[in-house]
């Protein structure tokens, strides 16, 4: 079984951490009953799904921090495929509105940022033994959301009106976008340790049909 020796000291450090193994299929589900989106599903060999509990554990530290240490993402799943090792920090979100894209960014960095605080302790974890990748799942854009997302794009990257919404309009357009630290962290002038947070990651779009709830990707695509 992979990570079998990580899996077994994370369950010995942190009991109350829920941690599920999928054989041939991974799902990760939304908890808000609300969502349109509810799932992604994506086949792989072997998976392991890491309950967001234990980032969620964490946010008290935070009270007074930035809120943006308090917020935590869908899913974390420890995967290998082609002889390497991943760590998807996934986010279910309805609807490709600018705002929750770039929530969602900030969901998925205090997740990595949490998690590596969390797994750091242990001596079967090694942070530079994977590739961490975000995972933004939610529906395409469509009529005056994607005339404006379209129009934006048309504005150099420089343009003020454009600046605010870089990042999802970057992630739709290019469906990747790869961010070096993180420039909401250093306009908030935060100097965070290399053991808990990174120097690049890639984030991915996952676009949702209008017609699904519950999605099944190519993974493969996004690694």
């Amino acid at each position: 079984m992979i990570f079998e020796e990580l899996e077994q000291s994370i369950r010995l450090l942190y009991p109350k951490c829920p941690i599920k193994r999928f054989k041939d299929v991974c799902i990760v589900s939304e908890a808000e009953p609300n969502a349109t989106v509810k799932g992604l599903s994506f086949n792989i060999p072997e998976s392991l799904l890491i309950g967001n509990e234990l980032i969620k554990s964490l946010s008290g530290f935070f009270e007074n921090s930035d809120r943006i240490f308090r917020k935590d993402c869908d899913g974390i799943v420890l995967l290998e495929y082609n002889g390497k090792s991943y760590c998807l920090l996934i986010e279910l979100k309805s609807a490709f509105d600018t705002k929750d894209i770039d929530k969602a960014r900030k969901q998925i960095l205090s997740t990595y940022i949490k998690l590596n605080m969390s797994l750091m302790p242990l001596a079967d974890y090694n942070k530079d033994d994977f590739e961490f990748i975000g995972i933004i799942v939610s529906k395409e854009p469509t009529g005056d959301c994607l005339k404006w997302i379209r129009n934006i794009n048309m504005l150099s990257d420089t343009d003020p009106k454009k600046k605010l919404y870089i990042f999802p309009i970057q992630l739709y357009s290019e469906k990747q976008k790869v961010i070096h630290y993180d420039f909401y962290l250093r306009e908030k002038g935060y100097r965070l340790s290399p053991n808990c947070m990174y120097e690049k990651m890639k984030y991915c779009h996952v676009a949702v049909p209008p017609d699904s709830s519950i999605y099944k990707a190519d993974i493969a695509k996004f690694l």
